[in-house]
């Protein structure tokens, strides 16, 4: 019997869905020993027209997160049914993870109390709406998703409570972005990551991979930042994912000797 630990991956848009396909990011993962669960989480396109507007005006960064949540225990619970020779193993939790609009998802989970996940990896997200529709070039669409302009005292408060907060950030997080990052500009990330504070003891819960000169999606970046982005990510997962061992992937003072 083979462990597997799980990913969520919160898909981009919101307004997206995926097929049961082939997905490279997702084989990917798999290989590396990840059973990915992909939630259409409210937002997503495929179950009506109710359905993807729930995300919008209130229910931004509230259903949809509700969403995530929602996977996350489904899988703490032991709602996975693996194929025969596997099993789903949550023994040091269950990771959160996406691009754009799922790095936006990530970052809520690590920074919300009812978040039932172990740790995050946020790439290319959004984390503060007043700077991204200020600044980014699709301002009309987040507009649309927010219910209004966030410079309107009847938007401000709802866009300020869909914010990630850097000052509960509860679990070890990945934060990736792209400096040219249009789509979701880069300034927004560079404030959350210098707002989190460093632990009283032990290590530090946030780590950083920032590229100069790249944008919004990772299909468009070198193929050295590409290749530095999958071997964080897999570095990270490991790290605070899989089993603790002696030999490839001590913790702490564990060492092999």
């Amino acid at each position: 019997v083979r462990k597997v630990q799980a990913v969520v991956w919160g898909h981009g848009g919101p307004l997206c869905s995926h097929a049961i396909e082939y997905y490279p990011l997702f084989n990917w993962l798999a290989d590396q020993g990840y059973a990915v669960v992909v939630p259409h989480f409210p937002g997503s396109v495929g179950f009506g027209l109710e359905f993807m507007d729930a995300v919008r005006g209130d229910g931004c960064g509230r259903a949809d997160h509700a969403g995530m949540v929602a996977a996350g225990r489904f899988v703490l619970a032991g709602g996975l049914r693996p194929p025969s020779g596997l099993v789903v193993d949550v023994s040091r939790g269950v990771a959160a993870a996406g691009h754009s609009w799922g790095g936006y998802l990530g970052l809520l989970a690590a920074t919300r109390a009812d978040t039932p996940f172990s740790c995050v990896v946020a790439s290319s997200g959004l984390a503060d709406w007043a700077i991204q529709q200020k600044r980014t070039e699709v301002r009309y669409y987040d507009r649309w998703l927010m219910g209004g302009w966030v410079y309107k005292p009847e938007v401000a408060a709802r866009a300020k409570a869909a914010n990630p907060d850097p000052a509960t950030l509860r679990m070890p997080l990945l934060l990736c972005h792209g400096k040219a990052d249009t789509d979701c500009p880069f300034s927004q990330i560079e404030t959350f990551a210098k707002r989190v504070a460093p632990p009283a003891t032990g290590e530090p819960l946030l780590e950083t991979l920032f590229f100069e000169g790249e944008g919004h999606s990772p299909s468009g970046w070198s193929a050295e930042h590409r290749k530095a982005w999958f071997g964080a990510v897999a570095k990270f997962l490991k790290t605070h994912l899989q089993p603790w061992n002696f030999t490839d992937n001590p913790h702490g003072e564990v060492t092999a000797y």
